[in-house]
């Protein structure tokens, strides 16, 4: 399973959230990898899983501290 993600039809102004999803949908995309590559009785390895979807999350609360920084600011502001 793949985000399909292209940017075709999309207006400029949401370009920004299309990346932040396009970016996400590539997490979820490695763990679904990760699960497939499991064979049949064999012990799933949870490691590598939790590492993505800690990198997962960690990505997102940066992406929703950008947004929250860019709503009370100009665009020209950033997050620390």
């Amino acid at each position: 399973m793949k985000l399909h993600d292209t940017r075709t039809g999309i207006k400029h102004d949401d370009q920004p959230l299309v990346n932040v999803l396009s970016k996400s949908g590539r997490y979820i995309e490695t763990v679904l990898k990760l699960f497939s590559q499991t064979q049949d009785g064999d012990q799933l390895d949870c490691d590598p899983i939790i590492e993505v979807l800690v990198a997962h999350i960690q990505y997102l609360q940066e992406e929703f501290a950008a947004f929250l920084v860019k709503g009370c600011f100009d665009d020209n502001s950033t997050a620390l």
